[in-house]
């Protein structure tokens, strides 16, 4: 069924049913959402791990930028203390 026809059909069950008319935007903006295989949404493990490897790749880029400059530095240095 062509998409003109498709609205067509939904206008005039809705306007059956509920006695007014429908907004023919709103239907194509609910569209794809309709469509099982066009949805986006990740699973929550999948999510979760997708952070837990960001939040290492930024830990390790943190590490190494402060071992770069920070660590490196002559008043950064631990010293043994003197007895």
């Amino acid at each position: 069924m062509s998409s003109e026809a498709y609205v067509a059909v939904l206008r005039k069950l809705n306007e059956i049913a509920y006695q007014q008319a429908i907004d023919p935007v709103g239907i194509e903006i609910l569209e794809p959402a309709r469509n099982p295989q066009q949805s986006t949404t990740w699973p929550l493990a999948l999510r979760l791990a997708v952070a837990a490897l960001g939040g290492l790749v930024v830990g390790v880029g943190l590490t190494l930028l402060w071992d770069r400059f920070v660590a490196r530095s002559p008043g950064w240095r631990m010293r043994a203390p003197v007895h």
